[in-house]
């Protein structure tokens, strides 16, 4: 999974808090603990990988939520909502969880939740400090740069190529 900034530009935040939830609503996973408490709560809809570019590229979003779940369908994807939010400096609050959880440092590159009640939490702490969101949503980007541009992943992914071809 790569990135880069140029597809993923910093679009900055909107005038009004919104709060994007990454997936499908799923109960075990903290939307139904969080939807009454954020009308600004909007849930990303599935949309061919074009469309989904675009949509990153124009719209503006306060804090991106990255949930999951404790089965295999939600801990085998890819963190690439994740590390597309980050690339464009958007403070994350992910689940302890694989795929996003074991790749971030809580309070640093993102918040981190162990349970579905401690979403609201996390967001909240978010929405309240704008300085928290710049410096996480900065240290975020700064890391996903750093680890997943594509430049990176595809020089990590011709060096193991090279060791098969030379095994």
């Amino acid at each position: 999974t790569g990135v880069d900034e140029l597809d993923y530009p910093i679009v900055g935040e909107p005038t009004q808090p919104l709060v994007v939830w990454s997936g499908k609503p799923n109960r075990n996973i903290g939307y139904e603990i969080i939807k009454p408490f954020l009308p600004q709560l909007y849930v990303h809809p599935y949309m061919p990988w074009m469309e989904y570019r675009v949509w990153l590229r124009t719209h503006q979003r306060t804090v991106e939520v990255c949930p999951s779940a404790p089965d295999i369908h939600m801990q085998s994807k890819s963190p690439i909502k994740m590390l597309q939010a980050m690339c464009q400096g958007v403070p994350c609050v992910v689940s302890h969880l694989p795929p996003y959880g074991p790749l971030v440092e809580d309070g640093v590159t993102a918040l981190v939740y162990t349970k579905p009640e401690e979403v609201l939490g996390q967001v909240d702490r978010l929405l309240a400090d704008k300085e928290l969101r710049h410096k996480i949503g900065q240290a975020g980007r700064d890391w996903a740069l750093a680890t997943h541009h594509i430049k990176k992943t595809s020089q990590d992914f011709m060096e193991v190529w090279r060791g098969y071809a030379h095994s």
